[in-house]
């Protein structure tokens, strides 16, 4: 629900913001961005999706945002690594992004052995703006209620944007 932009106006999602930066890089370049997000959806959902939702599109790049609806589910880390194993035995690069809930749960922790194991790159926005809510020291002025709708899950658009803005910031590094 997160990718598919679930407590945000359209345009303003991540992924939107991910995609408008791309654009932004090379303005002459053809790119064609697809967001294959569904909410209150977990990974085995994802992974019957990844072939007919993600590689039928021929992708260059993939950004797997694998979500809370997997926290505690014990076939959660099988099914992800079901997804990575299609995507990257398809030969495109991945990259993994996980957001986060207010209280601090994500399933980055889940994912960093299977990551490991297969190449992919974790951006997690636990590690870059959860610590810095909890100490009220978010970028741009920003309070915890501006990352976080009032379900405490789902990003407004303030929270979508630091996510976009922490994905693109990342696919940044790797171009300079």
């Amino acid at each position: 629900s997160i990718t598919a932009g679930a407590a945000a106006s359209p345009g303003n999602e991540w992924a939107s913001v991910v995609k408008k930066w791309l654009y932004g890089v090379n303005p002459s370049a053809r790119i064609h961005f697809f967001n294959a997000g569904i909410g209150s959806t977990e990974a085995v959902f994802g992974v019957s999706r990844a072939a007919s939702d993600v590689l039928s599109h021929d992708p260059d790049l993939i950004i797997v945002d694998s979500g809370g609806n997997n926290n505690g589910l014990p076939y959660a880390q099988e099914a992800y690594e079901g997804e990575i194993t299609k995507f990257v035995s398809a030969g495109v690069p991945v990259v993994n992004f996980n957001c986060v809930f207010r209280a601090g749960q994500n399933v980055q922790d889940n994912c960093n052995k299977i990551n490991t194991a297969y190449g992919v790159p974790q951006v997690s926005f636990r590690e870059s703006f959860w610590a810095l809510a909890q100490r009220k020291n978010i970028p741009d002025g920003l309070s915890a209620d501006d990352i976080w709708s009032p379900d405490n899950v789902h990003p407004p658009n303030a929270g979508h944007r630091l996510c976009g803005n922490l994905v693109s910031s990342y696919l940044q590094g790797i171009l300079d």
